[in-house]
C-alpha cells in the first residue's frame, strides 16, 4: 500500500477541497430573467431529479410554445390538472436509461389560445432514476405574434468527458504527484550522499 505524507498529503487535501468547492459552486436552484417580457423562476429539489419552473410574461400576444432540450427526462407535465387539460406536453426520447438527448415542447390544446399576460404557468420535468448532471441550458418561448425569447436556466444535461472520468483523472493526478514527490526526494538523497572534497 502506498502511504503519501508530507507535501504530497497537503497537496492531496487541497485538491480534494478545491474539487468539493467547485462541485458546490453551482448550487443555485432559482433563475430570474432580466431585460425580457418573460419572467422565469426555477426550483430543483434536493434529489436533483425534479425541476419545476413558473413562467409569466407581460406581452399582449399570448405565449403559444415552450421548448427546451433535455437529457434522461422521463416525465414532462404540469402539476395543476387544469393546466394539463389546456396544454399538450410532448417529450421526445423519453426513456430511463438512454443516452440520447431529447426535446420538451409545450403547446396550447386546440381549445386554448395560449398563456395570457400576467398569468403564472407552472410546468415540471422529472429525470429518470439513472440521473443526469445539472448544467446551463436555454428555454425558448414563442408568442402568437411570432416573437421568440430565450432564457438561460438549469437543465439536465449530458455528462462531460471530465465528469465521466473524474475519478480516474483524480487518481492519475494524485499518483503523478506522488511520483514527482518521490523523484525529488530521491534527487535530494543522492545529492546528500555525494561526498564533498
Amino acid at each position: 500500500m502506498i502511504h503519501i505524507t508530507g507535501p504530497v498529503a497537503r497537496l492531496t487535501i487541497c485538491s480534494l477541497c478545491l474539487i468539493a468547492t467547485t462541485a458546490q459552486a453551482d448550487s443555485s436552484a432559482s433563475d430570474h430573467a432580466s431585460d425580457s417580457d418573460v419572467t422565469l423562476d426555477q426550483k430543483i429539489d434536493v434529489s436533483g431529479h425534479n425541476y419545476t419552473w413558473t413562467v409569466e410574461h407581460t406581452r399582449n400576444a399570448p405565449l403559444v410554445e415552450i421548448r427546451f432540450d433535455h437529457f434522461r427526462v422521463d416525465t414532462f407535465t404540469a402539476p395543476d390538472k387544469r393546466v394539463r387539460d389546456q396544454w399538450e406536453f410532448d417529450l421526445t426520447n423519453k426513456n430511463s436509461f438512454g443516452n440520447k438527448p431529447g426535446v420538451c415542447t409545450a403547446t396550447p390544446a386546440k381549445h386554448n389560445t395560449g398563456l395570457l399576460k400576467n398569468q403564472p404557468f407552472e410546468f415540471t420535468i422529472r429525470v429518470c432514476p439513472t440521473g443526469a448532471p445539472k448544467g446551463r441550458g436555454q428555454i425558448r418561448f414563442r408568442f402568437a405574434d411570432g416573437t421568440e425569447q430565450t432564457i438561460e436556466t438549469y437543465l439536465p444535461v449530458a455528462e462531460t468527458f471530465f465528469a465521466k472520468n473524474a475519478s480516474l483523472i483524480g487518481l492519475g493526478g494524485l499518483f503523478g504527484l506522488y511520483l514527482l514527490f518521490k523523484t525529488i526526494q530521491n534527487l535530494f538523497r543522492r545529492k546528500k550522499s555525494i561526498p564533498t572534497t
